[in-house]
């Protein structure tokens, strides 16, 4: 039997005056790559902030199985710690080696992307992580992915081609 990896129990949570996340019983499941698709601000990043316990829902409960890695769409704050990056992750991603003060914000969203995905972890959080990327990056990311054989991946992306290629279910948030 699968194993879950996250748990949605009665969540509600107000956005808006206007519009509210409302979810019963959900559940994502260990080797699950789950695409989370809506509109500008129908809740997609603060269902993965609730996953990451950075959002608290104002009623239910959010349970996870495992460490969580988290890439965050607004959050492109980047350390000068290329100490703690592999090499050849750095090569492939095509990543310079001087200091992040320097870096394009491309640049910087492939370093941030190869800090977060560098750390092995049950659960990966993708936040728009295509935004700032070139094709080869994109291309390795993808394949990254599909590669991903042991985790629980969810991706916010407007990014209908690459949300095609590496996830296994799309899930509308409207």
């Amino acid at each position: 039997m699968e194993q879950y990896t996250i748990k949605f129990n009665q969540i509600n949570h107000k956005l808006t005056d206007l519009r509210s996340l409302n979810i019963g019983h959900l559940y994502a499941y260990q080797f699950e790559k789950i695409a989370l698709i809506g509109g500008n601000g129908t809740g997609k990043t603060t269902l993965l902030n609730m996953i990451a316990q950075k959002t608290k829902p104002e009623s239910g409960t959010v349970e996870t199985v495992g460490e969580i890695q988290y890439f965050e769409q607004l959050n492109m704050d980047v350390e000068n710690d290329f100490n703690t990056l592999d090499g050849s992750l750095m090569s492939e991603l095509h990543i310079p080696m001087h200091t992040t003060d320097s870096m394009s914000g491309g640049e910087k969203a492939k370093y941030k992307l190869a800090n977060v995905i560098s750390n092995y972890s049950p659960i990966l959080l993708l936040d728009e992580p295509t935004d700032g990327l070139d094709v080869k990056a994109i291309s390795w990311l993808e394949n990254f992915i599909m590669g991903l054989e042991n985790s629980t991946v969810i991706v916010v992306s407007h990014d209908r081609h690459f949300l095609n290629k590496v996830c296994t279910h799309i899930t509308d948030i409207d």
